[in-house]
């Protein structure tokens, strides 16, 4: 067979050359100047500490901030800008680029508004419109030396070495002592193969500052690139005497330490990586290799585990690892391995035959010829085409690229959440109940204003997601002695109900909300806390295993038997519908219900739920971000990541992991 996929073999990244965030976001403020702070002073004294939190990487902070500038004063163009600073800060480029359009709209002569929409343009690899913001700021501010080191880099990105050249020459003319401006020529130098010029700029970078890892770095890619191995390790391991922990120069040096065979260095620099970046999904391919290659198929299988739960869609990864679990005798893990390659890429023919492989040794010898018949017809296709359409397409080599992420673990001010744990819809909202304590008060689409007057002091109800510790039998004990002899009404009957949910008692709890509705049918509330309720007794079932005794050779054996899932959702969607049609202004009971059609894979009605809970409720944070991960599985990324930068916004952080995982791409 012909086989047209490099298996088993370490996989090479672009040496990228991305913008230096930290730079641009220390020197935006240079540009203050040209502000006009006009309005009050606390206004003023707002701004500034939304710099200061910018300036501290407190980018979250800084949004939460500036999205009260914006609604007292929404013609405010500095609180525009600077939210677009931390967006762009917190890699929420869509959203960024936003904010800078915003800013343009209300004070068109702003060249730094065009020069940051089109840095962040250039991040989304819009490199066309990019170039056109930064045009616009040069002809703006033609003696401004950061516009043209911006343009060359977008300039680098789009292959233009010769341009980009030019434009760094104007910025080092403009500002001799800009050592980033020297590596970022470097890189343009190199792109042409004029080397040794190159290596001139990156000296000159390190003159300016010895303690420049980067132009170190930088030194040592171009050796590489040139085969000289050894020098490109001494470069690299000046970086690390910088800085011991960059995982970046660790993970280049391994590449150069795999060329010179030294695989124990190679494995020991994979694993550093691994140390100081435990989602980099390039080091633990690139190690399972190694491993493979070494004969520990176990730690390799482990490994390439890892990788399949960071990039998911990864081809090379689920293919490798069914050749591995085949040489490990693994036949139906290898059949999973192989399938789920085909599901990603239904062309890859190798992986049909390496499944049919697999079948042959598990005797399922019918199935095998199919799939061999198939992967002869897929790789006779793909050898007779000359162009090997199948194998150098956009699609396929997206598929396996990895991501490689070198930086710290933190998004902002805030550590990242674990990939690991996989990107889950936020979960339900119900009705709860708390004891002197202020009611929530939001905006209606919590859906508790018209009952807050219902319910007697002490106790206040509340929205929750998660439940709070609390005292339930005092609530109880509270409920009873305000009722006391008095007629138990709709009301009473609730808020046993809701106390009876947070105690997990779910049958006394559906008995007390029954009863509150039949008190009064029209309690909109009590439908929807039943519906929750209800789900909730379905996940309860869902998730316990039943443990029996059985007979064995005249003894008795513990057997864990699996619950028979129950999802059956009739009755949780008809309460829905009905507090729906008493109360159709209420988005939370929308954002439920859509959540319970994501469960039932309706997604078309799901998304109708959330746009129409978003527009009773424009601030709904957990309805954009559930929405956007629906657009997610339907593909849809540009409207994803636009959900998720107006979720993320609104105070959201996990957003910010979401976009980084699929929009800064």
């Amino acid at each position: 067979m012909n086989k047209n996929v490099a298996q088993h073999k370490i996989q090479y990244t672009k040496f990228p050359v991305k913008i230096n965030k930290s730079l641009y976001l220390l020197l935006v403020f240079q540009f203050i100047t040209i502000f006009s702070l006009k309005a009050q002073l606390n206004i003023s004294v707002y701004i500034n500490k939304a710099r200061q939190e910018i300036m501290d990487n407190k980018n979250q902070k800084a949004i939460e901030r500036l999205n009260t500038v914006i609604k007292v004063k929404p013609n405010l163009y500095d609180a525009y800008f600077y939210r677009g600073i931390a967006k762009f800060g917190m890699g929420d480029y869509i959203g960024a680029i936003k904010d800078f359009s915003e800013t343009i709209k209300i004070n068109p002569f702003l060249p730094v508004a065009y020069q940051y929409r089109g840095i962040s343009k250039d991040a989304l690899h819009n490199y066309n419109s990019s170039l056109n913001d930064l045009d616009i700021a040069i002809n703006m501010d033609i003696n401004n030396s950061q516009l043209y080191m911006a343009r060359g880099l977008t300039k680098i990105h789009t292959q233009n070495f010769s341009a980009a050249i030019e434009d760094f020459d104007k910025s080092i003319k403009l500002q001799p002592k800009n050592e980033d401006c020297y590596i970022y020529r470097a890189v343009a130098k190199a792109g042409l193969k004029n080397y040794e010029s190159a290596i001139k700029d990156c000296n000159m970078a390190i003159g300016l500052n010895q303690f420049k890892t980067r132009a170190f770095v930088r030194r040592g890619l171009i050796f590489y690139e040139q085969k000289q191995y050894k020098k490109a390790i001494k470069n690299y391991n000046l970086a690390l005497k910088i800085n011991p922990k960059d995982a970046y120069a660790y993970y280049v040096r391994a590449l150069a330490k795999y060329k010179l065979d030294d695989l124990n260095g190679t494995l020991a620099d994979y694993s550093k990586v691994i140390e100081l970046n435990k989602y980099n999904a390039l080091a633990y391919y690139n190690r399972a290799m190694l491993f493979s290659q070494s004969g520990s198929l176990n730690k390799a299988v482990a490994d390439l585990k890892q990788v399949s739960q960071i990039n998911p869609e990864h081809i090379l990864t689920h293919y490798n690892r069914g050749q591995i679990q085949t040489e490990l005798n693994n036949y139906h893990e290898a059949i999973a391995d192989f399938s789920k390659a085909i599901e990603i890429y239904p062309e890859f023919g190798e992986a049909y035959y390496m499944r049919a492989m697999a079948k042959r040794k598990i005797g399922d010898i019918r199935s095998a010829k199919t799939d061999y018949d198939i992967a002869t017809k897929k790789l006779n296709t793909q050898n007779t085409d000359s162009s090997n359409i199948a194998i150098n397409t956009i699609k396929y080599r997206r598929l396996i690229e990895l991501e490689a992420n070198f930086n710290n673990n933190f998004i902002g001010d805030d550590k990242i959440y674990s990939v690991f744990s996989g990107i889950d819809p936020l979960p339900d909202f119900f009705v709860s109940l708390n004891q002197n304590k202020k009611a929530y008060n939001k905006t209606n689409y919590m859906g508790i204003n018209d009952i807050i007057n219902e319910i007697p002091k002490p106790l206040t109800p509340n929205i929750a997601m998660f439940d709070t510790i609390s005292d339930n039998n005092l609530l109880i004990a509270t409920v009873d002695s305000i009722w006391g002899n008095l007629k138990k009404n709709e009301i009473y009957w609730f808020l046993i109900g809701t106390i009876e949910l947070r105690n997990k008692n779910f049958n006394l709890s559906l008995n007390a909300f029954s009863k509150a509705i039949n008190e009064n049918n029209d309690f909109a509330l009590a439908y929807y806390n039943r519906a929750y309720c209800n789900l909730k007794m379905i996940d309860f079932i869902n998730s316990i295993d039943q443990e029996i005794q059985i007979t064995v050779a005249g003894q008795k054996k513990p057997f864990v038997a699996k619950t028979e899932m129950t999802n059956d959702y009739t009755k949780i969607l008809e309460d829905y519908n009905k507090a729906l049609g008493l109360k159709p202004d209420y988005a939370i009971i929308y954002y439920n219900r859509a959540n319970l059609k994501v469960r039932a894979k309706s997604y078309t009605s799901a998304l109708y739920d959330y746009n129409r809970a978003i527009q009773l409720e424009p601030e709904f944070a957990e309805a954009f971000y559930n929405k956007a991960l629906i657009h997610i599985h339907l593909k849809e990324f540009k409207l994803a990541c636009s959900a998720l930068s107006k979720a993320g916004e609104l105070g959201l952080k996990q957003a910010y992991v979401v976009i980084k995982r699929y929009c800064g791409k």
